[in-house]
């Protein structure tokens, strides 16, 4: 008897949990927000185009090109995720900055942040440290 009382609550926890919210996108959206790296912050904007290319201004001297693709960010979220990726010169070391992003009700959790140098061996993607966790990047409309 206990079985039939307790197996309901295992089955709503586990779709509370295991699904999320399908990102779309109908128009090239903005989203604003502060990351607060451990040497200080950086204001940031991301801007996701319908046709999959984005960009990203703030982290950098320089606005980044790249991509934006659905993706799981395999942090604990379902599937519904979004993941960009922007390869960019800094000191004439090539470098790749991927977000994985979780969509909410406002905009875009940035879940993490992950980098590498593309220089002659390329290494592999490491979470970058951030001072405030998952920061909301705001859509702005």
């Amino acid at each position: 008897m206990k079985f039939h009382l307790i197996a309901p609550l295992l089955v709503a926890s586990a779709l509370t949990f295991s699904c999320g919210s399908d990102f779309s996108l109908e128009k090239t959206t903005t989203y604003k927000g502060k990351v607060v790296f451990a040497d200080g912050s950086k204001d940031i904007s991301l801007e996701l185009l319908v046709d999959g290319n984005a960009r990203l201004q703030g982290l950098y001297p320089n606005i980044a090109e790249g991509t934006w693709e659905k993706a799981p960010t395999g942090l604990g979220y379902g599937k519904g995720g979004v993941k960009a990726t922007f390869d960019g010169m800094k000191d004439k070391e090539g470098y790749r900055i991927v977000f994985m992003l979780q969509p909410s009700d406002d905009g875009l959790i940035l879940a993490d942040i992950r980098g590498r140098l593309l220089k002659d061996k390329p290494s592999t993607l490491q979470s970058l440290k951030l001072k405030e966790n998952k920061p909301l990047l705001k859509r702005i409309d």
